[in-house]
């Protein structure tokens, strides 16, 4: 079937897809935080990862977090750290980060 050619949507493109939720905006107001889910086709499991981008768009998004279950991102109130929610291992974990380094 050629590229530009529209096809009926089959059940592994469920692998394709991308979910984005629980958008922070910095204290400035000049980031968003935000969570990117995603099915993972090889264990069959929900990851997520937490990205920021600039809200003017003027730069890409990036990830932020390296892992695969990461949320619940929440700025600290002078906009330097991003905190967020990560399971390693078999718990929940609190991580605090600053905003220049990311994980």
């Amino acid at each position: 079937m050629p590229k530009d050619r529209k096809r009926p949507i089959q059940p592994e493109d469920i692998y394709l897809l991308r979910t984005v939720s629980d958008p922070q905006v910095s204290p400035d107001g000049k980031r968003v935080a935000y969570v990117v889910s995603w099915n993972d086709r090889d264990s069959d499991e929900i990851r997520m990862a937490v990205h920021v981008a600039p809200v003017d768009g003027r730069q890409p998004a990036r990830r932020f977090t390296q892992g695969t279950r990461e949320h619940s991102p929440r700025w600290s109130p002078d906009g330097r750290y991003l905190a967020f929610v990560s399971r390693r291992g078999e718990k929940n974990q609190l991580f605090l980060t600053p905003l220049d380094g990311g994980e």
